[in-house]
């Protein structure tokens, strides 16, 4: 409101009277007085609003402060327990600089509040935009927490995954050795079955033959009988072989058959495991993203804020201008604290929201535990059976490694035998696996019932030791190998007269086994005491002969597959059907260590 002086004295001056001083003086009194009144109330209304504005930033800033301390103790376990070194740094740097820009902050907040009240209101609006960057950064932190734990739940998923699918493999081969095992026993079944048909018509073919011969009278009754008798026990025997060949193979496929089953359980056991720790991986991954959006989100509205604070920060310049701007900006800083209020609402819903997915993946997590625990107890099992199978087959290698080490040096010194003999022009038979040799004393034998060894037999010792001793201990590294060297002596099966089946337990017979034992025995001596008798028989080896000599005898269970049918007969019938000189015989052999 201003008056135009000039205007009124020109009015004077030309004679037009507008008012007297007084009335001048009470519209001049009337206007201070209005304007005092106004500015009265919009002080006080200002003051009032002030005063409730303070207690509802009070109340926001308890809320907050209380937010805070929950943030600070997550954000305080997480940089002791699970945060990088990086990350530690990167926190500290950031909140030093925020702790710094708030000192700045708080110097100039108490010069600018002593020159101007508005002044105030600005800080805590700054204050405001600082604590919303911290709640920010530390929900980028927890952020990044939770990532990392997913990221090893889906890491432990995978190593689980790869386990299984090592387990499968390994069953699916199992199942494989098992089927082309099965092939083989089912391939020797039908192998047997085939033999068994062939016994039976050989056995129908000599029937035919022995009828035949009976028919023409070529052949009496009682020899047609006795004849018929033996070839159908010999069948018999034969296919009750073959049988339980059979028998025993069924068995072994049945066996086979069973760990297939069991097999192919753990298969599917092992896939459904498999394809439940895919799917786990799968929802892990999906709330991995989720949380990688989030903590993209959280981030961006980092660097919002701090364009927010730059731009506060570029304002507070000078304590006048703060006044002059904060006067025409008052109901924008109105409008801002409406929208901080409505952020921290929804920070709050935010809050709550991450809470509920943090439950969540807490008990994803401990369901993806206790089926890690169930996955690791069965790998452990499973690891055990391995180990065990290792042992097994390591073990088995290394038998199998000695065993065809101990055949090698066993055929090597039968060769180097049969060959030495050869050339001495020595005659005996020597098995070219073993290196067993059975003593030929040309056409002197042990008498009936007798063990003293004959000049002959003496003289063919004389000659077959030196050269025998000398093969043995050819090979030093096999000679230390040497375990023994067995003496074995045999008789015929023969006894007072008669001949005794070698297979009967009937206890008439157990005298004719004590004398065929002592006899065979007294043999295998009569040889020992000439081979170590150094005034007989001399040989550079005699010495490292005699200490690993032993003597055994085996009475008439030898090896020899001809054998006389069961029933009685007289020694001479057995005798002229069978040559009993070379049941009399001796064997000499070794054997090594392992």
């Amino acid at each position: 409101m201003s008056f135009d002086y000039d205007k009124i004295r020109k009015k004077q001056e030309s004679g037009d009277q507008w008012t007297s001083n007084s009335d001048l003086f009470m519209v001049l009194s009337v206007v201070f007085l209005l304007l005092y009144v106004v500015s009265s109330l919009r002080n006080g209304t200002h003051t009032l609003q002030q005063q409730y504005q303070r207690e509802e930033l009070a109340r926001k800033a308890q809320e907050l402060e209380d937010q805070i301390n929950t943030y600070n103790n997550l954000k305080e376990s997480y940089l002791e327990k699970e945060a990088s070194q990086k990350e530690q740094q990167v926190y500290t740097q950031l909140m030093d600089k925020l702790e710094l820009l708030q000192d700045e902050n708080k110097e100039e907040a108490s010069k600018l509040r002593q020159k101007a009240l508005e002044n105030e209101r600005k800080e805590m609006a700054l204050n405001q935009y600082q604590q919303i960057i911290r709640n920010i950064i530390n929900a980028n932190v927890l952020s990044q927490s939770r990532i990392k734990r997913r990221d090893k739940a889906i890491a432990d998923q995978k190593t689980t995954i790869a386990k299984n699918e090592s387990v499968i493999r390994a069953k699916q081969n199992e199942i494989k050795s098992l089927n082309q095992d099965i092939k083989k026993k089912e391939k020797l079944i039908a192998k047997n079955n085939n033999k068994i048909k062939s016994i039976n018509k050989d056995l129908n073919r000599e029937i035919a033959k022995l009828r035949k011969l009976r028919k023409n009278h070529k052949l009496s009754k009682k020899l047609y009988n006795k004849e018929l008798k033996r070839i159908k026990s010999k069948s018999e025997r034969r296919i009750a072989k073959l049988n339980s060949k059979n028998k025993s193979i069924s068995s072994k496929l049945a066996k086979a058959n069973k760990q297939i089953v069991n097999a192919n359980t753990q298969l599917s056991f092992a896939n459904k495991k498999l394809n439940k720790a895919q799917k786990i991986i799968h929802i892990e991954k999906n709330q991995k993203l989720k949380l990688a959006s989030d903590l993209s989100l959280a981030k961006r509205k980092i660097e919002n804020e701090k364009i927010q604070k730059k731009k506060l920060s570029q304002k507070l310049l000078t304590a006048e201008e703060l006044v002059k701007i904060e006067k025409s900006k008052a109901n924008k800083l109105g409008k801002k604290l409406s929208a901080a209020q409505i952020a921290i609402i929804k920070e709050k819903a935010r809050k709550a929201e991450l809470d509920q997915k943090l439950q969540k993946a807490n008990r994803a997590i401990a369901s993806v535990e206790v089926e890690k625990s169930q996955l690791n107890q069965k790998l452990t099992g499973l690891e055990t059976k391995n180990q065990r199978l290792s042992k097994v087959t390591a073990s088995l290698s290394q038998d199998l490694k000695k065993a065809r080490k101990s055949l090698n040096a066993k055929k090597k010194i039968a060769k180097l035998i049969k060959s030495n003999f050869k050339k001495a022009g020595i005659k005996a038979e020597v098995d070219s696996k073993t290196g067993e040799v059975v003593l030929a004393f040309g056409n002197s034998y042990f008498d009936n019932g007798k063990y003293y060894l004959k000049k002959s037999m003496r003289k063919t010792l004389k000659k077959f030791m030196p050269i025998y001793a000398k093969s043995l201990f050819s090979d030093p590294e096999i000679a230390k190998e040497i375990k023994y060297v067995d003496i074995i002596g045999f008789s015929s099966p023969t006894y007072g007269g008669m001949y005794v089946n070698p297979n009967s337990l009937d206890p008439k017979d157990k005298k004719a086994i004590e004398y065929n034992t002592n006899l065979s025995l007294n043999r295998a001596k009569s040889v020992f005491n000439y081979i170590i008798d150094t005034r007989k028989l001399k040989f550079p080896e005699q010495k490292k002969m005699t200490s690993l000599l032993k003597v055994s005898g085996r009475s008439y269970f030898s090896r020899t597959r001809k054998r006389a049918p069961a029933g009685k007969m007289t020694r001479d019938e057995f005798c002229r059907k069978y040559n009993c000189k070379q049941e009399q015989r001796v064997i000499i052999k070794f054997e090594l260590e392992n």
